[in-house]
């Protein structure tokens, strides 16, 4: 084979996990081009030693940017395609490719675009495992293990920069991303400010909330109610952001892309889950804690809460969640305030 290609453009958190399943496709193949096709941005992610190339293609990419990306996949004539997303657009490109081995889920008529079938034997597994069962039915043997996304001094000196205060001097370091784009995965904002209040005074230290282009505005209102007691950061690429995240010693996210980002810095992450099920997502490794409430309509699988009651975050409240944290976490109290 002279070259193989990966398919995974969507989803911040679906990239960073199959970085395991990519290692243990570099390994396999230690001489082999090795690309991925994914999301600007996304790529910059991956460890630089998997040796990995990076074809881009945009979420919302106009009939002329796709023909652009499939013209660039057929320059590499590879030889293997393996599609780990398996809507139209990827099935179609795994065609266009013009690779001889294509493989990809058994997902209604895309399934024709493979001539390499997979049907996971289990159900509600972890997207690490599915990714590692995927490879292994076709011959990539391996253990889907963490990946950490790798950083120059220069890319932690730019994060460093970014924090108003010297992170050494902020301990513990509490990191809180309110964000999200999923309105049923949104933290009430109340209960963001619940637990700001309670690490603060427990602690004296601020906490740094993430800050989210498409939604500055939650942050800043946060902001405007925590005062002293919180900070955030300028907005900055994907790969800094990251950096950023990993000077914390706890994040707390909702089940959303920073969630997953954090889990792949290493940092100890606490993940709230509402209205999906924890078991396909939550960050595996003992350092972290995944939280759910149990509540009557959930999980519900959906992107919009259907009553408008939004409990199984509600219920996740700032006290709920500082108290989980101080029983698995072993932090001092009583720093000086900053």
């Amino acid at each position: 084979m002279s070259g193989i290609l990966v398919i995974r453009p969507k989803g911040l958190g679906d990239v960073v996990r199959i970085f395991p399943s990519l290692k243990m496709l570099r390994e396999h193949y230690p001489d082999k081009k090795i690309a991925l096709l994914t999301s600007p941005g996304f790529g910059d992610l991956l460890p630089e030693s998997l040796n990995i190339d990076v074809i881009t293609l945009k979420s919302r990419a106009t009939p002329k940017e796709f023909l652009r990306t499939i013209k660039t996949v057929r320059k590499y004539k590879f030889d293997a395609v393996y599609d780990l997303y398996g809507t139209g657009n990827t099935a179609l490109i795994t065609i266009a490719s013009g690779a001889p081995e294509r493989y990809g889920f058994n997902y209604r008529g895309r399934k024709h675009a493979y001539n390499h079938i997979y049907q996971a034997e289990k159900k509600d597994i972890h997207y690490l495992e599915l990714f590692e069962d995927f490879f292994n039915r076709f011959g990539i043997p391996g253990k889907a293990q963490f990946v950490p996304i790798e950083f120059t001094e220069t890319t932690l000196e730019e994060a460093r920069k970014l924090i108003p205060y010297d992170p050494d001097d902020i301990s513990p370091f509490l990191t809180i991303n309110p964000n999200s784009q999923l309105q049923s995965k949104q933290w009430p904002e109340e209960n963001v400010i619940e637990l700001i209040n309670l690490w603060h005074e427990t602690f004296a230290m601020p906490t740094m909330l993430l800050n989210s282009p498409s939604e500055a505005h939650i942050t800043e209102s946060i902001l405007k109610k925590t005062g002293n007691k919180a900070f955030t950061h300028e907005q900055t690429n994907l790969k800094t952001l990251a950096a950023l995240i990993s000077f914390s010693d706890i994040f707390v996210s909702g089940d959303t892309g920073p969630m997953h980002l954090s889990w792949a810095t290493g940092t100890p992450t606490v993940a709230l889950f509402g209205p999906f099920p924890p078991h396909a997502a939550f960050p595996i490794g003992e350092q972290h804690l995944s939280l759910k409430k149990d509540v009557d309509c959930s999980p519900c699988w959906s992107y919009e809460c259907r009553n408008l009651s939004f409990d199984c975050m509600k219920k996740l409240t700032g006290k709920f969640v500082f108290e989980k944290i101080l029983e698995k976490y072993d932090f001092e109290t009583g720093k000086s305030d900053l």
